[in-house]
């Protein structure tokens, strides 16, 4: 099963569900087939992150953790494919293979996947979703945020700040966590990945290439 690159969903675009399943008509319409997605943690992540912080005096086994943040994707996921039928969760390379051939969009289930993330040395969304793309032998991982692309500085608190059109991963690495999260760059350098980020606005919005899709209007991240 070839797959031509790993679409992960940033879970704060859940916080807007009309324009989600906007953005999932938009990518049931693509040409591009053979696709995996995935989403990341959003409202519930920040609650978990929340709800362990020292001053509640919690403490959890670090394999514990790995697991439940499996569990918060693993519900998002499910969320997520309740938008639109055409998505369905796989919890497994065998699943989503058979989903690709019936015409469905498969969400890779985090649960599923639990095993190749532990290892990991950042257990943030992005970095699995470059673990996706390692697993499934593909070069090209897109991420869909809700900010247009990389800026130079935050542009939520700087509202004169420049998207950067194109950014080496190393450069990347440089800058610690922007509209991604801090190691993805790293994990891109490893797995040899050209990263995409690009914000749900101008996918929803714009006029679609001659592939369906928009993934270079963004930020390209170059090895």
């Amino acid at each position: 099963m070839k797959i031509d690159y790993v679409m992960k969903l940033g879970g704060s675009l859940l916080y807007d569900l009309p324009k989600t399943r906007l953005l999932l008509s938009r990518i049931e319409k693509s040409s591009n087939r053979n696709v995996v997605y995935t989403v990341g943690s959003g409202y519930l992540g920040e609650v978990y992150k929340k709800w362990v912080k020292d001053d509640n005096n919690i403490s959890l086994p670090y394999e514990n953790s790995i697991k439940i943040w499996s569990d918060i994707q693993s519900a998002n996921a499910n969320i997520l494919a309740s938008l639109n039928p055409l998505f369905v969760v796989c919890d497994n390379e065998n699943e989503i293979e058979s989903a690709i051939k019936d015409g469905k969009r498969p969400i890779a289930d985090a649960r599923g996947f639990h095993e190749k993330f532990k290892s990991l040395r950042y257990q943030t969304t992005d970095v699995r979703s470059a673990q996706l793309c390692q697993t499934f032998n593909c070069k090209s991982l897109v991420i869909v945020t809700d900010v247009n692309g990389i800026y130079g500085s935050d542009p939520k608190v700087h509202s004169q700040s420049k998207k950067l059109q194109r950014i080496n991963a190393r450069e990347l690495a440089k800058m610690g966590r922007t509209s991604v999260d801090e190691g993805l760059a790293e994990y891109l350098i490893e797995y040899g990945i050209t990263g995409y980020v690009i914000g749900i606005d101008n996918l929803v919005q714009s006029k679609k290439n001659k592939k369906g899709d928009n993934i270079e209007m963004g930020t390209v991240i170059e090895l």
